[in-house]
């Protein structure tokens, strides 16, 4: 999002007493950090607590840095010191960027394609217990090209993205097992809670898809011939078709409410949690994380801030489901997950989702109805069939908009057909709007 390239919204002026961050959601992950389209220059920076930073590092590269900084800051703490410490990697964001040592890692790997892959990966997953054995191939949406049909030449290509795509992740990887080692080195990693998550299913937008974007000018600034992807001077992403496979065996992506846009590994690891190896769906929200850690810490939420009356938060803590103490962080029966994404909605209660696309992934915005239990991949819609319990889903959403401040936009509304003056001033009228 865009609202932190506002002063007064640096995270050294959100409570953080050290910070170095990058304020928009995405760049060039080496020192030349470009912006992913026009509309977003004005946001693509970095700042050190509370000044810009004007030259990065020549040998910087967003991961490297990211970690090399939070080890510093684990080094100069105390030792008796509690701290609270946020690491948002902005790998595998777009663009897909290596170093050099990591550019071979994958070669050949990705070369059968997104189908047999993504067979492969189903497959393993079954293997591992990942997911349940009856769980069907998903042969996807149908809105993104098949592997039978590329050429010889494009086929090179997407596999060659996808090779440093899993080389970006290698990569993460590696610079979070360094955190992780400076914790141990430290002696403070068996009494340090860590959680890992990712912040949505994989990403099926092109570089023409952000603000400003055209051939004319990928073509002026990128050089994204096959030998040179990867590289500080490419501009490439992972694209639809890979975006499906990397969803497996779940339906849709990132900028939608299907379950392959939201549904994200999470991982908890701390003194005193007492489930372990567990492939949870009792429902958990991203919402969570936040009472969690106030329980972890010991710290009461106050109900005045500067002034302000706060409204109640909408998450739950999970400390008592993760010491063993309860069975699940919600019942989703008698309080519903909700998520929204871009005009996207979906209501998850019980093993019953309703879910509302937008195009191009729908013909019309119409809400749908699915029974999870038996239909994961979210493909037997049951609309016309239980009109009485959709109708009754559509009304829990409606009550939730209402008590979260829910402004719907007017038209067709994405980020890329607007600046970013006018998409901050948007969302923070959505979020200041009053409270009920």
């Amino acid at each position: 999002m865009a609202f932190g390239h506002h002063k007064e919204n640096y995270p050294a002026n959100k409570g953080f007493e050290k910070s170095f961050a990058f304020l928009d959601g995405g760049s060039g992950h080496f020192n030349n950090a470009f912006p992913l389209g026009p509309g977003e220059k004005p946001i693509t920076f970095y700042v050190e607590d509370k000044d810009i930073v004007k030259k990065l590092p020549d040998d910087f590269y967003s991961s490297k840095n990211f970690s090399d900084i939070i080890i510093k800051y684990i080094n100069e703490q105390k030792d008796d010191a509690p701290f609270f410490g946020y690491l948002a990697f902005t790998a595998p964001h777009d663009p897909l960027h290596v170093p050099d040592e990591y550019l071979d890692n994958y070669r050949g790997v990705y070369s059968s394609g997104y189908e047999q892959i993504k067979k492969d990966r189903l497959a393993s997953m079954k293997k591992l217990n990942i997911v349940n054995e009856t769980v069907p191939y998903n042969p996807g949406t149908g809105k993104f090209p098949k592997w039978e049909d590329l050429d010889d030449n494009e086929r090179k290509l997407q596999a060659r993205k996808m090779e440093i795509y899993a080389a970006m992740i290698e990569n993460l990887d590696y610079n979070l097992g360094r955190v992780v080692d400076a914790l141990k080195k430290s002696g403070k990693y068996e009494n340090t809670f860590i959680i890992f998550l990712s912040d949505n299913g994989a990403n099926p937008k092109e570089p023409l898809s952000y603000p400003g974007s055209s051939e004319e000018f990928l073509a002026e600034n990128f050089d994204n011939s096959l030998k040179n992807l990867g590289k500080s001077t490419s501009f490439i992403s992972q694209g639809g078709s890979w975006a499906e496979v990397s969803n497996t065996p779940f339906t849709y992506f990132k900028t939608t409410t299907g379950k392959g846009g939201f549904h994200a590994p999470l991982i908890i690891k701390g003194p005193g949690i007492k489930i372990k190896n567990v492939q949870d769906n009792t429902g958990i929200h991203v919402c969570d994380i936040f009472p969690t850690i106030l329980d972890i810490a010991e710290v009461s939420r106050p109900e005045i801030y500067n002034g302000n009356v706060l409204a109640p938060l909408y998450g739950i803590s999970a400390t008592e489901y993760l010491n063993g103490n309860k069975y699940y962080v919600r019942n989703t029966v008698t309080d519903p997950l909700f998520f929204e994404m871009i005009e996207c909605r979906a209501i998850i209660k019980g093993s019953l989702k309703a879910l509302l696309l937008q195009p191009p992934y729908a013909d019309e915005p119409k809400w749908q109805l699915f029974d999870l239990s038996k239909d994961p991949l979210e493909k037997n819609d049951l609309a016309t069939q239980e009109t009485e319990i959709l109708k009754e889903l559509i009304t829990d959403w409606d009550l939730y908009a209402v008590k979260v401040g829910y402004i719907k936009a007017e038209g067709e509304y994405h980020m890329r057909n607007v600046g970013p003056e006018e998409f901050y001033q948007f969302e923070k009228k959505r979020i200041i709007t009053d409270v009920i």
